[in-house]
C-alpha cells in the first residue's frame, strides 16, 4: 500500500478566490483610470477657457494701446466708459492707394443678453484725406480670440 504524499494541483476553491481577488483589483484599477481621464478632460476644458479669455483680453489691451486723441479736437482718448463698456478713438495711416489717415472708434462691451456672456467689439472707420471724409464701414465681432478680426492698418 502506498502512503499518501503531498497533493499536486490547485483546488477549485483556491481558483475561485484568486479570480474574485483579481476581479476586485481590476475593478479598482478601472475606476482609478476613469477618474484620471475625467480629471484630465476637466483640466483641459479649463485650460482652453483660460486661453480663450486670455486671447480676448490680449486683443482688447493691444487695441487700447493704439488709442489716440479724438480727431474732432477733444484731448480725450475715451469716448465713453462704463463697468461693462468702453469706447475709444484710434488712428492709423493707410498706405494703400490713395494713402490716407484713418480714424476709427472702437467699442468693447460685455453682451450679457446671451449665455454665456460674450465680449464683443464694434468698430467704425473714417478715412480722412485732404478733401474727402468717407465713412468706410462698421462691423461687429464676437471675441473669443484675437484671430477673429484683423488688426487695423
Amino acid at each position: 500500500m502506498r502512503r499518501p504524499g503531498p497533493r499536486r494541483g490547485v483546488m477549485l476553491v483556491e481558483i475561485l478566490i484568486g479570480a474574485i481577488l483579481m476581479l476586485v483589483v481590476g475593478t479598482v484599477l478601472v475606476g482609478v483610470i476613469t477618474i484620471a481621464y475625467d480629471s484630465q478632460r476637466t483640466i483641459s476644458g479649463q485650460n482652453l477657457a483660460d486661453a480663450t479669455a486670455r486671447a480676448a483680453m490680449d486683443s482688447l489691451v493691444d487695441n487700447l494701446r493704439t488709442a489716440s486723441a479724438d480727431p474732432a479736437g477733444s484731448n480725450s482718448v475715451l469716448s465713453a466708459a462704463a463697468i461693462n463698456d468702453i469706447t475709444y478713438y484710434g488712428e492709423y495711416y493707410n498706405t494703400a492707394s490713395p494713402p490716407a489717415l484713418v480714424f476709427y472708434t472702437v467699442r468693447y462691451w460685455v453682451d450679457s443678453s446671451v449665455s454665456p456672456a460674450t465680449l464683443k467689439r464694434l468698430a467704425m472707420e473714417r478715412i480722412v484725406s485732404p478733401r474727402i471724409a468717407i465713412v468706410r464701414g462698421s462691423f461687429e465681432t464676437k471675441l473669443p480670440g484675437s484671430a477673429d478680426f484683423p488688426p487695423f492698418g
